[in-house]
């Protein structure tokens, strides 16, 4: 980023920039117009086995026609994973890693029932921020959202629609929903895992599939339709199939899906159906089945089946009115599952028995004409992490600085558009699962490459291995045999590489009884509830609940008046206490508290050692406040100096590059002047106070400032983001329509990111260097207004042979 230009020239100066007729286009891009954003439509189902997509292996037997036709088609208009995995085979871990781009381990969210963690960064704010409409229909798994709306927080989302609304729509069509008492038809028999079996008595208009698929297109028409108000969205467009209830439309609906596949004797069951469990995990699983008949299992595959044919009708609807409204050609369409499905492989159903791939392999299917190939298979390893960044790629949306970093996956977008695969493309991936906190979900962990599976499952402390290429449907766990030994090493030190220390991770989060849940209590005190000899200068820390919205910290040396010492946001587990008194016993407590009530940890205790630093006292009410949104441009900072300090030394900057900027300020100071600061940022500050006995660090604050004022983003014009074969003339000029309200634009570009800043613009044109042929290259423009500057997403490009 660069204003020193900008900011000396004078307001009039300024004027005439904006109002100065922009430079003629080249001769290269004189026709070209604005390229359109991006639209993303993520379609989830919930536990499909990838084998039952008509366009994989189209079940295991005995099916003559396509179980996914609709499927097969997308899948022939785009690109095909043969190896998708998810980050965990379980719903709402594997969820949030597809919405944030990172690992269970990483993003904090290890089970169902754990409200997510909101100091993860979401694919749906990053669009939101970037101008998107952002929707989820259907099945979202997010217990922050279940809550009543409207949320102070909602993970990026303008527009949720859930089972709520899809209760809400039958009773108000009089209408039964599609599992209620009477209204369908059970396969008699079955174990209570299974007892949602057989089929609905309600037609497809009112079954789960059919209510989220018109949402969805009413969400589409509200976009393109006549009156539609033309905005690119991102919506997730999500199944409660075919996870149970099994209960597919029957003959109410013309299509009855339920019968499809009889007479269900006719099916096969999965080769690998008779394995003998070799863990301890599988064998729990295959005992809630083992009274199963081979015909009852087969009845069950068939309304599985059906069900997995009525949900790809109703996507089916949806792609076709893409089509139809003019958004196919601009719209990245994503199809995955949040994980697999047993569906009969080694005598089990559903999920929960281990990591063989029919529960952490899914389909993954993208498309976007042309941008993407059509009908191309890739059999390189990809996980659900990696659907951020390639959607991050895809729709050129801005990235706060570090995020990229941060995330776990990487963008699939040269595996898909390449002939030849990354030279540096990953050769293993890995996935976990369970909770360390919830003693009946004992941890599994997996690393998976091309050939080779190694398990190392504390249930039971088993390890299991597979040689993947001779044995596709592990049958033959080879961990007992001496000639494995040393490949099983070789994966396990690479196992645990990746796993790493636990004390990294984000914390272990307890689970919850449901979205009206209060926090649960604050545990796991450091220093431990009654320590002695403790440094002065400890921050406290704990497990917060994700389900708090907010917390606060009583601290105090008399237990009956304890002082709210602290006010922290969700997912916080340290507070910064200052210098403590020598030889003092102090009392702590932390309570959590959401829109249903607040919850208090029980009254900790610990006592400072005798010596040891000294320091003043923290400084106080910061101004703007900790956690204050809008604040003006030309703000100032002010606070209250503790008694006692000599100087006193300020670091102020943008979130994360918080820097030294004060030193030796007088001990009774409060307030500093800045520059006029950038619209739209998150600026963090803190002040260290000091005495001649020692330094005390001052508590983080942040604000944000107003974004108002911020111009509206670039639009490339040429080269076209994602275009290939770029052959510009000698002499020929990027351009982009510049966003209402930009003074100036401040252009990076280069062959790799992060991108080198080149300079700052005047008009929408920029003359690059010698492009070489075959080369691919990135590039960006910054809208710089009077208030700040609106950080432009990332363009792409390659150049002709």
């Amino acid at each position: 980023m660069n204003n020193v230009l900008l900011l000396s020239l004078s307001r009039a100066a300024c004027l005439a920039i904006a109002l100065s007729p922009l430079a003629p286009l080249s001769a290269s891009s004189e026709d070209d117009e604005a390229n359109p954003p991006t639209n993303v439509l993520v379609v989830i189902v919930d536990q499909l086995s990838v084998h039952n997509l008509g366009c994989y292996d189209n079940g295991f037997g005995g099916v003559e026609t396509s179980l996914t036709p609709s499927l097969d088609a997308l899948a022939a208009e785009g690109v095909r994973f043969e190896n998708a995995f998810v980050s965990d085979p379980q719903c709402c871990p594997s969820r949030y890693s597809i919405l944030t781009g990172r690992e269970p381990h990483h993003h904090g969210l290890r089970w169902n029932g754990v409200w997510e963690p909101r100091n993860q960064v979401t694919l749906a704010e990053l669009a939101r921020a970037a101008g998107y409409v952002t929707a989820t229909i259907g099945k979202h798994h997010m217990m922050w959202l279940d809550q009543e709306r409207p949320l102070e927080e909602d993970l990026g989302f303008d527009e949720v629609i859930d089972f709520g609304d899809y209760v809400t729509h039958c009773q108000g069509q009089g209408r039964q929903v599609h599992t209620a008492p009477g209204n369908w038809t059970p396969v008699e028999g079955l174990p209570d895992n299974l007892y949602f079996t057989g089929y609905t008595h309600n037609e497809n208009a009112f079954h789960p599939a059919g209510y989220f698929t018109d949402q969805t297109l009413e969400f589409l028409e509200q976009r393109a339709g006549s009156g539609g108000d033309g905005r690119p969205f991102l919506c997730f467009f999500s199944f409660y199939g075919p996870h149970g209830p099994l209960l597919p439309s029957g003959p109410a609906d013309p299509h009855d899906w339920a019968h499809l596949y009889q007479p269900s004797e006719e099916l096969d069951l999965p080769p690998n159906h008779d394995k003998r469990a070799t863990t301890q995990r599988l064998a729990n699983r295959q005992a809630i089945y083992a009274s199963m008949s081979e015909d009852e299992w087969r009845e069950v595959l068939a309304c599985y089946y059906g069900l997995i044919t009525q949900v790809d009708y109703n996507i089916g609807r949806v792609l076709d009115r893409l089509d139809e409204l003019g958004l196919a050609e601009d719209t990245l369409v994503l199809f995955t599952a949040d994980h697999g499905e047993m569906s009969g492989e080694m005598g089990a159903w559903d999920k929960g028995a281990g990591m063989s791939d029919a529960l952490t392999r899914v389909p993954l299917i993208a498309r976007l004409p042309d941008v993407l190939p059509e009908g191309r298979l890739i059999e390189q390893l990809s996980s659900n992490v990696d659907l951020l960044p390639t959607v991050m790629e895809m729709a050129a949306l801005p990235a706060p600085d570090g995020l990229r970093e941060r995330l776990d996956g990487h963008s699939l977008l040269d595996l898909m558009v390449d002939a030849t695969p990354p030279p540096d493309w990953r050769d293993d991936l890995f996935c976990e699962f369970g909770h360390q906190d919830l003693p009946t979900i004992v941890r599994a962990r997996m690393i998976r490459t091309r050939n080779e599976k190694l398990v190392a499952d504390e249930l039971g402390h088993a390890e299991e291995y597979y040689q993947m290429r001779l044995d596709p449907w592990e049958e033959h766990d080879r961990s007992e045999e001496g000639a494995v030994q040393r490949s099983m090493l070789a994966l396990r030190t690479r196992l645990s590489a990746w796993w790493g220390d636990e004390a990294d991770h984000a914390p272990v989060f307890g689970s919850t009884s449901g979205p009206q849940s209060t926090p649960l209590r604050a545990k796991t005190p450091f220093p431990a509830d009654g320590a002695v000899d403790v440094v002065r200068t400890v921050d406290p820390t704990w497990v917060p609940c994700s389900a708090a919205a907010e917390q606060v910290v009583w601290l105090g040396t008399d237990p009956d008046a304890l002082q709210a010492f602290k006010h922290l946001g969700p997912v916080i587990g340290r507070f910064n206490a200052g210098t403590l008194q020598p030889a003092t016993t102090y009392f702590w407590r932390v309570v959590g508290s959401n829109a249903n009530g607040s919850t208090s940890s029980p009254l900790w205790s610990f006592t400072t050692q005798a010596g040891g630093a000294d320091g003043p006292a923290l400084c106080s009410a910061p101004l703007p406040l900790d956690r204050q949104e809008g604040v003006d441009l030309d703000t100032d900072l002010a606070w209250t100096p503790p008694g006692g300090a000599v100087q006193q030394n300020l670091w102020f900057g943008p979130a994360g590059g918080l820097e030294f900027v004060a030193g030796g300020l007088s001990g009774d100071v409060g307030a500093y002047s800045l520059a006029p600061l950038e619209a739209g940022l998150t600026y963090v500050w803190r002040v260290d106070t000091i005495d001649p006995p020692g330094i005390t660090i001052g508590d983080s604050w942040r604000f944000s400032t107003e974004s108002a004022s911020l111009p509206e983003p670039a639009r490339v014009r040429f080269p076209a983001h994602l275009a290939t074969g770029v052959d510009p003339p000698a002499g020929a000029a990027f351009s982009w329509d510049a966003g209402q309200g930009a003074l100036g634009h401040d252009v990076y570009f280069g062959t790799e990111l992060p991108l080198t800043f080149v300079g700052t613009q005047s008009g929408n044109l920029w003359a690059p260097p010698q492009l070489l042929p075959g080369e691919t290259y990135f590039w960006r423009v910054d809208e710089v207004g009077v208030s700040g500057t609106r950080r432009g997403g990332t363009w792409r490009f390659t150049c002709a042979d």
